[in-house]
């Protein structure tokens, strides 16, 4: 069985191929795009900062697909579902902030089936072990 930590750095690794192997990356100014774009490259705008060569949009978006649904079924064969939503509590600040809901979304990316009431479960079997 392989740990979260373990599956996360993998799925890292394998993004940053996909990012290489793409010509993807990553700017926040003008001087940065100015410094990595390409002569004669058409890029778009992937959002949050990602430059995409614009041929490579389609490959990009299928690849991303495959590595997701990779991740997902990594997560739910070595995660049980209540030991990933409590990891997602603690990395969504839950027990501090009083608000379970914000981890939802996290962990419905690998556990789709996984519901607000699952999260609640949780929340309030491991509230009683926090140091409020």
């Amino acid at each position: 069985m392989k740990t979260i930590q373990q599956i996360k750095k993998e799925q890292e690794d394998k993004l940053s191929k996909i990012f290489d192997d793409l010509g993807i990356f990553f700017a926040f100014s003008q001087d940065q795009l100015n410094e990595k774009k390409q002569e004669g490259m058409t890029y778009v705008d992937g959002g949050y900062g990602m430059i995409i060569p614009r041929q490579n949009v389609e490959e990009f978006k299928k690849r991303f697909n495959e590595y997701s649904e990779e991740g997902e079924k990594e997560y739910s064969k070595n995660i049980p579902l209540d030991d990933y939503i409590k990891y997602e509590l603690y990395n969504h600040e839950c027990f501090y902030t009083g608000n379970y809901r914000e981890a939802l979304n996290s962990v419905q990316c690998s556990y789709p089936h996984c519901t607000i009431e699952d999260v609640k479960r949780v929340f309030y079997l491991e509230l009683p072990n926090t140091d409020n």
